[in-house]
Protein backbone atom coordinates (compact mmCIF):
# COMPACT_ATOMS: atom_id res chain seq x y z
CA UNK A 1 0.00 0.00 0.00
CA UNK A 2 1.43 3.35 -1.02
CA UNK A 3 -0.05 6.80 -0.99
CA UNK A 4 0.48 10.51 -0.52
CA UNK A 5 -0.06 12.28 2.79
CA UNK A 6 0.45 15.69 1.15
CA UNK A 7 2.72 17.26 -1.49
CA UNK A 8 5.87 16.54 0.57
CA UNK A 9 5.14 13.20 2.31
CA UNK A 10 4.26 9.67 1.19
CA UNK A 11 3.52 6.49 3.12
CA UNK A 12 4.31 2.84 2.40
CA UNK A 13 2.88 -0.17 4.17
CA UNK A 14 2.98 -3.91 3.56
CA UNK A 15 1.10 -6.76 5.22
CA UNK A 16 2.33 -10.35 5.19
CA UNK A 17 0.07 -13.38 5.48
CA UNK A 18 1.63 -16.62 6.77
CA UNK A 19 -0.21 -19.91 6.59
CA UNK A 20 1.34 -22.84 8.42
CA UNK A 21 0.24 -26.06 6.71
CA UNK A 22 2.36 -28.31 8.95
CA UNK A 23 0.57 -28.08 12.28
CA UNK A 24 -3.13 -27.33 12.40
CA UNK A 25 -3.11 -24.85 9.53
CA UNK A 26 -2.58 -21.76 11.68
CA UNK A 27 -2.64 -18.45 9.87
CA UNK A 28 -1.33 -15.01 10.80
CA UNK A 29 -1.20 -11.56 9.29
CA UNK A 30 1.52 -9.12 10.31
CA UNK A 31 2.73 -5.66 9.36
CA UNK A 32 6.05 -6.06 7.52
CA UNK A 33 6.75 -2.47 6.47
CA UNK A 34 5.25 0.85 7.53
CA UNK A 35 7.15 4.07 6.92
CA UNK A 36 6.87 7.67 5.75
CA UNK A 37 9.15 9.42 3.25
CA UNK A 38 9.26 13.18 2.93
CA UNK A 39 11.11 16.44 3.32
CA UNK A 40 11.69 18.70 6.30
CA UNK A 41 13.21 21.82 4.84
CA UNK A 42 16.23 20.61 2.88
CA UNK A 43 16.38 17.25 4.67
CA UNK A 44 15.13 14.09 2.99
CA UNK A 45 13.60 11.95 5.78
CA UNK A 46 12.38 8.35 6.21
CA UNK A 47 10.74 7.30 9.48
CA UNK A 48 9.08 4.06 10.53
CA UNK A 49 9.62 0.30 10.08
CA UNK A 50 11.58 -0.90 7.01
CA UNK A 51 14.38 -3.17 5.75
CA UNK A 52 17.68 -1.28 5.68
CA UNK A 53 20.39 -2.54 3.33
CA UNK A 54 23.68 -0.79 4.04
CA UNK A 55 27.05 -1.23 2.28
CA UNK A 56 25.90 -4.28 0.30
CA UNK A 57 24.79 -5.95 3.57
CA UNK A 58 28.38 -6.00 4.86
CA UNK A 59 27.27 -3.90 7.81
CA UNK A 60 23.48 -4.10 7.83
CA UNK A 61 20.69 -5.97 6.06
CA UNK A 62 17.86 -6.08 8.54
CA UNK A 63 14.43 -4.81 9.54
CA UNK A 64 14.69 -1.70 11.68
CA UNK A 65 12.48 0.85 13.43
CA UNK A 66 14.07 4.24 13.03
CA UNK A 67 14.61 7.61 11.43
CA UNK A 68 16.96 8.35 8.54
CA UNK A 69 17.81 11.83 7.27
CA UNK A 70 20.05 13.03 4.45
CA UNK A 71 21.03 16.35 2.95
CA UNK A 72 22.35 16.82 -0.58
CA UNK A 73 24.87 19.58 -1.10
CA UNK A 74 25.97 20.38 -4.63
CA UNK A 75 29.09 18.22 -4.49
CA UNK A 76 28.41 15.77 -1.66
CA UNK A 77 25.73 14.17 0.51
CA UNK A 78 25.62 13.62 4.28
CA UNK A 79 23.24 11.33 6.11
CA UNK A 80 22.43 9.86 9.47
CA UNK A 81 20.33 7.02 10.81
CA UNK A 82 19.17 6.22 14.35
CA UNK A 83 17.28 2.99 14.89
CA UNK A 84 16.69 -0.19 16.80
CA UNK A 85 16.32 -3.67 15.39
CA UNK A 86 12.69 -4.38 14.57
CA UNK A 87 10.41 -7.02 16.00
CA UNK A 88 7.89 -8.92 13.90
CA UNK A 89 4.14 -9.20 14.49
CA UNK A 90 4.78 -11.91 17.12
CA UNK A 91 7.19 -9.81 19.22
CA UNK A 92 10.30 -11.63 18.04
CA UNK A 93 13.28 -9.96 16.43
CA UNK A 94 13.06 -10.30 12.66
CA UNK A 95 16.69 -11.22 12.06
CA UNK A 96 17.38 -14.86 12.88
CA UNK A 97 20.66 -15.66 11.15
CA UNK A 98 22.66 -18.79 11.81
CA UNK A 99 19.64 -20.87 12.84
CA UNK A 100 18.81 -18.79 15.88
CA UNK A 101 22.35 -18.33 17.19
CA UNK A 102 22.31 -14.59 16.65
CA UNK A 103 19.97 -12.05 18.22
CA UNK A 104 19.36 -8.65 19.75
CA UNK A 105 18.01 -7.41 23.05
CA UNK A 106 15.44 -4.66 23.53
CA UNK A 107 18.10 -2.10 24.45
CA UNK A 108 20.22 -2.60 21.29
CA UNK A 109 20.46 0.54 19.14
CA UNK A 110 22.37 1.43 16.01
CA UNK A 111 23.57 4.73 14.63
CA UNK A 112 25.09 5.43 11.23
CA UNK A 113 26.69 8.65 9.98
CA UNK A 114 28.10 9.03 6.51
CA UNK A 115 29.24 11.31 3.75
CA UNK A 116 29.56 10.59 0.05
CA UNK A 117 30.59 12.32 -3.14
CA UNK A 118 30.98 11.56 -6.82
CA UNK A 119 34.13 12.44 -8.74
CA UNK A 120 33.52 11.77 -12.43
CA UNK A 121 32.66 8.03 -12.62
CA UNK A 122 33.80 7.23 -9.06
CA UNK A 123 31.54 7.23 -5.99
CA UNK A 124 33.39 7.70 -2.69
CA UNK A 125 31.96 7.36 0.83
CA UNK A 126 33.00 7.33 4.46
CA UNK A 127 30.70 5.80 7.06
CA UNK A 128 30.65 5.42 10.82
CA UNK A 129 28.48 2.68 12.33
CA UNK A 130 27.88 2.45 16.09
CA UNK A 131 25.86 -0.06 18.08
CA UNK A 132 24.95 0.03 21.75
CA UNK A 133 23.28 -2.45 24.05
CA UNK A 134 23.14 -6.22 23.98
CA UNK A 135 23.45 -7.92 20.62
CA UNK A 136 25.39 -10.84 19.28
CA UNK A 137 25.40 -14.60 19.42
CA UNK A 138 23.47 -16.41 22.12
CA UNK A 139 25.28 -18.64 24.62
CA UNK A 140 28.67 -17.00 24.19
CA UNK A 141 31.12 -15.54 26.71
CA UNK A 142 30.09 -12.11 28.01
CA UNK A 143 33.26 -10.72 26.45
CA UNK A 144 31.63 -10.87 23.03
CA UNK A 145 28.12 -9.66 23.84
CA UNK A 146 26.79 -6.37 25.06
CA UNK A 147 29.79 -4.41 23.84
CA UNK A 148 29.58 -1.10 22.07
CA UNK A 149 30.77 -1.49 18.50
CA UNK A 150 32.38 1.24 16.43
CA UNK A 151 32.89 0.31 12.79
CA UNK A 152 34.36 2.64 10.16
CA UNK A 153 34.36 2.16 6.41
CA UNK A 154 35.77 3.79 3.32
CA UNK A 155 34.06 2.80 0.09
CA UNK A 156 34.76 3.40 -3.56
CA UNK A 157 32.73 2.39 -6.61
CA UNK A 158 33.93 2.95 -10.17
CA UNK A 159 31.29 2.37 -12.84
CA UNK A 160 33.32 1.41 -15.89
CA UNK A 161 30.12 1.04 -17.91
CA UNK A 162 26.47 0.21 -17.19
CA UNK A 163 27.23 -3.51 -16.82
CA UNK A 164 30.58 -3.49 -15.02
CA UNK A 165 31.92 -1.76 -11.91
CA UNK A 166 34.85 -2.13 -9.55
CA UNK A 167 34.13 -1.78 -5.83
CA UNK A 168 36.51 -1.19 -2.94
CA UNK A 169 35.57 -1.54 0.74
CA UNK A 170 37.93 -1.01 3.64
CA UNK A 171 36.47 -1.45 7.11
CA UNK A 172 38.04 -1.35 10.55
CA UNK A 173 36.86 -1.39 14.15
CA UNK A 174 38.15 -0.70 17.63
CA UNK A 175 37.05 -4.09 18.95
CA UNK A 176 36.36 -7.68 18.01
CA UNK A 177 32.93 -7.70 16.41
CA UNK A 178 32.23 -11.36 15.77
CA UNK A 179 32.24 -14.55 17.76
CA UNK A 180 32.99 -17.88 16.10
CA UNK A 181 30.95 -20.54 17.93
CA UNK A 182 33.09 -23.31 16.40
CA UNK A 183 36.40 -22.06 17.80
CA UNK A 184 35.04 -20.16 20.80
CA UNK A 185 37.10 -17.09 19.89
CA UNK A 186 36.39 -13.54 18.82
CA UNK A 187 37.30 -12.48 15.31
CA UNK A 188 37.34 -9.19 13.49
Amino acid sequence: VEGAVNDNWTYTGMLENNHNIDVGGSESVGLVRAYFDGRLGGLKVRAGHWNEFFINDTILDDMIDGVQASYDFKTFKVFGLAAKWAKDAYGDFVHDANNGLFGYQDDARLYILGASTKIKAVDLAFNYFKTTGQFGFYDVPETYTGLKRNIYSVNGDWAIDKNFALTYRYMWTDDRVCYDPLTGKGVG
